[in-house]
């Protein structure tokens, strides 16, 4: 780390520290007394009598670095120096005091305690729900009581307070760069710097200030240093902490690479208190939200409450494994269902399954469930409300088109030479359960006409529309054809 002028203004200030700089840089490491025949090192802080730079200027001690310059008054030129050079010594050994807390693997909380006592702030790391991960100074800052109490590691904002966060502070998600908040009821200032991992939003960083305060470039250069601990800690921690193993056999089932024995996948979720006899369902979410704190909300409701349900994020879908045994399901859609009205989510529910060698299988019926739960603007979609496109689906891979009835070909070679709507009409005619009103009402034409097709039909294929088997066959066969 390298102090600048503006931090030793700051703390200089019982000096009478008056400051002129120009840039301020933190470059300085180092301190020393001016003498005419130095060299000057940009990263030196020089200090001299006033009277050797400005001879009109008495009793008074310059600090200079560059072009930037500190005038001291009220102090001997030794006191300035050893109080610079403890300064100086000060912030380096918090620095690398803390580069060494983190190799030993410390928690966070560990290292913004120790930085709070450091810069006599108030310090705080959010994660993505507004949950703290780590938090600390509450004296240095007027917070009541019922604040700081949510503001303990583990803790999170009451949910009304979180989503009024987010809405000021979603146009800063992306944002690389410290800025300022002011929470517009309490007035309590804080710096903010956004955690992006992988060009993703994964929290941020506070630096609480107090009430109607203006930063200062020092509190600044601080704040940046505490936010690059706390990213060194993150990626240290990312590195060294392996993915869950679950994670990876969920992924190997998904993607049929078969690296799993089922032995072992058993062992696993046995140490989970999960049984192959246990009925599970999976949910998928693949929408792409106006906000990554629904995602993460979304996250945060069901592990907070539910820690029967694994998460697992595959590329741009997160998928949601449900033990049903170990949870009440209803609760948990509905509480999913609370959490989806902040953006347009679809989400799909396969059926109901046992084995995890049947995951991939449930993965398709989730699909099917969310593309056609976004046709019709439903929330939360089940595969057994789209049973019909989840069957043709099933028949068109697995049966061949030329196993369609014929009699269905004839008809569609028909409507082709004479621009008529025979096929259609039959298969609305058989969806409706051949009720004449509605299947009338469905193809907007009169009901005596819909009588006129369905007799044209019968006679140019000698189909048995009273028979049940041929109902059922030509369903079948529109499924094949995808009409």
């Amino acid at each position: 780390m390298y102090l600048s002028m503006w931090i030793l203004h700051e703390n200089l200030k019982h000096f009478h520290s008056e400051a002129h700089i120009m840039s301020g840089d933190m470059c300085i490491r180092n301190a020393s007394p001016l003498y005419q025949a130095d060299q000057m090192n940009p990263h030196t802080v020089y200090i001299c009598p006033s009277e050797d730079v400005f001879s009109s200027m008495a009793d008074c001690i310059i600090c200079v670095n560059g072009n930037d310059y500190l005038i001291l008054r009220s102090v001997s030129m030794e006191d300035a120096y050893f109080e610079i050079c403890r300064l100086i010594d000060l912030y380096m050994e918090w620095d690398m005091n803390v580069q060494d807390m983190i190799k030993s693997r410390c928690s966070l909380q560990e290292i913004t305690e120790f930085s709070s006592k450091v810069l006599h702030r108030m310090l705080a790391v959010e994660d993505s729900t507004c949950i703290y991960e780590a938090n600390a100074g509450s004296e240095y800052t007027p917070l009541p009581e019922e604040i700081r109490r949510h503001m303990r590691p583990g803790n999170g904002m009451p949910e009304d307070l979180a989503v009024m966060y987010v809405h000021d502070l979603s146009k800063y998600y992306n944002y690389k760069n410290i800025f300022v908040y002011e929470d517009s009821s309490r007035h309590e200032v804080c710096l903010i710097l956004s955690l992006i991992y992988q060009n993703k939003y994964t929290g941020c960083v506070l630096m609480f200030l107090g009430k109607n305060q203006t930063p200062s470039p020092a509190d600044v250069q601080l704040f940046h240093t505490y936010c690059s601990q706390v990213s060194s800690w993150k990626q240290f921690y990312e590195t060294q902490v392996p993915v869950p193993l679950h994670e990876k056999i969920l992924l190997d089932l998904l993607d049929g690479r078969g690296e799993y024995s089922q032995e072992r996948t058993e062992l696993l979720f046995a140490r989970l208190g999960w049984s192959n006899d246990d009925e599970k369902y999976l949910l998928t979410i693949r929408e792409i939200f106006p906000s990554d704190f629904v995602y993460y909300s979304l996250m945060r409701a069901v592990t907070g409450f539910y820690p029967a349900c694994l998460f697992l994020q595959r590329e741009k879908e997160l998928l949601l494994l449900i033990n049903a045994r170990l949870l009440k399901f209803k609760a948990l859609l509905q509480k999913i269902q609370s959490v989806s009205h902040y953006a347009e989510l679809h989400i799909g529910v396969s059926y109901s399954f046992r084995h995890l060698d049947q995951l991939l299988q449930a993965y398709r019926q989730t699909d099917i469930a969310q593309r056609c739960g976004a046709r019709s603007g439903q929330n939360i979609n089940f595969c057994g409300d789209y049973l019909e496109v989840y069957a043709s689906e099933i028949l068109s891979k697995y049966l061949d088109r030329s196993m369609a009835i014929p009699e269905l070909k004839k008809l569609k070679s028909w409507d082709s030479t004479h621009s008529s709507e025979y096929c259609r009409t039959l298969k609305i005619y058989l969806e409706q359960e051949r009720r004449l009103e509605k299947a009338a009402a469905k193809l907007q034409i009169h009901v005596n006409t819909l009588k006129y097709r369905i007799r044209k039909i019968t006679e140019l294929t000698g189909l048995n529309l009273d028979c049940a088997q041929v109902r059922s066959r030509l369903l079948i066969s529109f499924m094949l054809l995808q009409e």
